[in-house]
């Protein structure tokens, strides 16, 4: 058996929420928020430290700057129990930033790259990866120094006999074919929300694009929101309603669906229940602001579950299924 499981490879970077009932910034005016968070930010970090918090055993590989946000992400991460033995806060670089104008319903989003780009295939210490069961990857569009060599890192990750997941997020650019073609034959788990299936796809039948991505890759779960999400493992379909709860901010909610449908994943869990972790931890996130503060730990999540009348019951240890 490998001593950890899963090895979270990507940006690291701090978030700083801003949030209002309306946000209309006007240059020459200065308006009032109703509440700010600087928090840690980034998908892959969010997963990573989500995952952790539910009791797998999570590393991270990523890049910051030797500076006070750096310093503050990795603390996000140790405190929750992630290894960053193979994170790097390097001198002269700075850590990535972005800014969330928040309103209850939706966000708009506005990012200083800085240290995201840096991460480069070389960082990987291939001995340290290789002793993980499970590769996860988030973000692909914005790790631009990575991204030519996703492809090789997943390829190697099979040979190396992990399993792999991977959540592209939104590419701003509108290049979703970049080299995303050459990456999928290697994904066990896709995990995109339904724009980003749409895109492509080309298909604007959500159940449609779920169906052709599922011809490609073995596991793909796509979100949907405060509708739930809805999942399908060769002919297998599954979905799962999102929960009622107070709105705060969605920041991250998409990374804490990740997680906690991974976790079902790792644990062995039938497809349906992997769908309701996933829903319970997104819910979860979106009643704190930021994507670290509301992710639950494994008993807040099992207390959140039992509140609602769902038998979902999985074991308080670290995963012990096989996604192969």
């Amino acid at each position: 058996m490998r001593p950890l499981d899963v090895i979270a490879v990507g940006e690291l970077n701090a978030d700083l929420i801003l949030t209002a009932l309306k946000i209309k910034p006007e240059f020459g005016h200065d308006k009032p928020l109703d509440d700010y968070a600087l928090t840690l930010g980034s998908s892959t970090a969010l997963f990573a430290h989500g995952l952790a918090r539910l009791g797998a055993r999570v590393g991270f590989i990523g890049v910051g700057g030797q500076d006070a946000f750096g310093e503050l992400a990795v603390r996000y991460l140790l405190d929750a129990g992630v290894d960053v033995s193979r994170t790097q806060l390097r001198q002269g670089l700075r850590t990535g930033l972005t800014v969330s104008l928040s309103e209850p319903g939706d966000r708009a989003l506005l990012t200083y790259p800085g240290s995201i780009a840096e991460l480069r295939l070389t960082d990987i210490d291939w001995e340290y990866l290789r002793t993980f069961r499970h590769l996860h990857l988030a973000s692909y569009f914005i790790l631009t120094a990575l991204r030519p060599d996703i492809p090789a890192l997943f390829r190697r990750a099979k040979e190396y006999g992990l399993t792999t997941s991977l959540d592209t997020g939104w590419d701003e650019a509108g290049a979703f074919g970049t080299n995303l073609e050459d990456t999928l034959p290697y994904v066990d788990v896709f995990l995109p929300n339904a724009e980003e299936a749409r895109t492509i796809t080309g298909l604007q039948d959500v159940r449609a694009a779920l169906a052709a991505l599922a011809q490609r890759i073995p596991t793909v779960a796509i979100k949907l929101g405060s509708q739930g999400a809805i999942a399908q493992r060769g002919t297998e379909f599954a979905q799962a309603s999102g929960f009622t709860v107070e709105v705060r901010d969605t920041t991250g909610c998409g990374d804490g669906f990740d997680a906690g449908f991974l976790f079902g994943l790792l644990q062995g869990l039938p497809l349906p229940r992997c769908l309701t972790l996933g829903n319970a931890c997104g819910a979860l996130v979106a009643t704190e602001l930021g994507g670290a503060a509301g992710f639950p730990t494994h008993g807040e999540l099992t207390q959140f579950l039992r509140e609602r009348g769902e038998a979902v019951t999985f074991p308080d240890t670290s995963p012990k299924g096989d996604l192969s």
